[in-house]
């Protein structure tokens, strides 16, 4: 295993990738991982990032998961949440080229938290349907409010 994810590291890590041979994995790496493309989906879902980013409304959370390292209260500014939980920009993109390139029918995402990972999966393929659960009914709400702004049903 070790060996695999060291590869893989290479691979996402090194600039070229002109070297890959199997054509899975040069196709996956050409038209997915290193493609660069600027869309409007993008700026969007910026948007609504930084808007979450600026918002210092406090909810109360029901963690069901592993929980927080970084803030074990019971009461968070969605904020922090929005800065802890979400996916960044990069792996936000890379999740949309992702689904773009595959178009897969049917999503599931587990955990929304306030929905900027599902925007992107729902961006990448608007004829796909995505099940997106969230435990926390406090931040569910966020995250359906969120999809609406973003005309995502």
């Amino acid at each position: 295993m070790k060996i695999i994810f060291r590869y893989l590291k290479y691979i996402l890590t090194s600039k070229s990738y002109s070297s890959i041979q199997g054509p899975f994995i040069f196709n996956l790496m050409k038209n997915v991982i290193f493609k660069k493309e600027r869309n409007d989906d993008f700026l969007i879902i910026e948007k609504l990032r930084k808007r979450l980013h600026l918002d210092s409304t406090q909810i109360k959370v029901s963690d069901f998961g592993a929980g927080s390292k970084i803030n074990q209260s019971k009461t968070r500014k969605i904020k922090d949440i929005a800065k802890n939980s979400a996916k960044n920009k990069k792996f936000g993109r890379l999740l949309y080229r992702l689904t773009k390139y595959y178009k897969p029918d049917n999503i599931l995402e587990l955990g929304t938290s306030l929905a900027i990972s599902t925007a992107y999966l729902a961006k990448g393929n608007p004829n796909g349907k995505i099940l997106s659960l969230e435990g926390c009914e406090n931040t569910a709400k966020i995250a359906s409010e969120n999809l609406k702004k973003l005309k995502i049903k």
